[in-house]
């Protein structure tokens, strides 16, 4: 996530300044890393960008969905 991190400190999205296929699938483990009750590291952009994912219909209704 500290390379994701680094990267997103350039630009809003995986692909840029646009959303885009790169995006998804690390959205989802994402999803996952956010959701698990350990401890991470302050990662700034990364929080961002999530807060941007979270912000998508699409990804809120298929993604974040409970982990079982």
């Amino acid at each position: 996530m500290a390379i994701l991190d680094a990267h997103l400190a350039h630009s809003p999205w995986l692909s840029g300044n646009l959303f885009g296929i790169g995006d998804v699938p690390m959205g989802v483990y994402a999803y996952t890393w956010f959701a698990l009750p350990i401890e991470r590291p302050e990662l700034p952009h990364l929080g961002g960008w999530y807060a941007r994912l979270q912000a998508r219909d699409g990804y809120a209704s298929q993604v974040m969905i409970p982990l079982t």
